[in-house]
């Protein structure tokens, strides 16, 4: 499993990756997901040293690594949601699922509704290789987002 804990400081546009059982940190840098309002960390993605970064009101999903050594981030990738029509408000929160399944919780955009939120299920659905599915465990966080620009990105509706 992954052992460590992440934060993004947005001030300084970098991710600190704390490694407690080695008494270790390091920050490297990382700009931000698009969207323009705070930048929350929704945590790791299950078992992987992957932290999922989401700016709130953004359609923008930041993935990295978390580091082991100084410096820049040895991977990332950044994933751009097609929100629902009835999610045009953006990201408000996001839950990790599993290293596939992300919960979006998205700002309504039809006032008047009652409802202020929509609910989206977020999965990557990556192709075989001879290598298996990164989705089904066996590979590293690297490993992981190296893949993932080849993987197809659904978006369903909650209800």
């Amino acid at each position: 499993g992954a052992d460590c804990l992440a934060c993004y400081d947005a001030r300084n546009g970098a991710l600190l990756s704390i490694w407690p059982r080695d008494g270790r940190l390091h920050v490297a840098s990382l700009p931000a997901p698009a969207g323009g309002g705070p930048v929350i960390c929704a945590g790791l993605l299950a078992d992987l040293p992957v932290v999922v970064l989401f700016s709130t009101g953004g359609c923008e999903l930041v993935l990295a690594e978390c580091a082991r050594s100084g410096g820049a981030v040895a991977a990332a990738a950044r994933v751009t949601i097609q929100l629902p029509s009835e999610a045009s408000g953006g990201l408000a929160q996001v839950r990790v699922l599993s290293r596939s399944r992300l919960l979006l919780v998205c700002r309504s955009s039809s006032p008047g509704t009652g409802r202020g939120h929509a609910l989206a299920e977020l999965s990557f659905e990556f192709p075989e290789s001879h290598s298996g599915s990164p989705a089904a465990g066996g590979c590293s966080g690297m490993d992981f987002l190296h893949r993932l620009p080849g993987a197809a990105v659904a978006v369903h509706g909650v209800s």
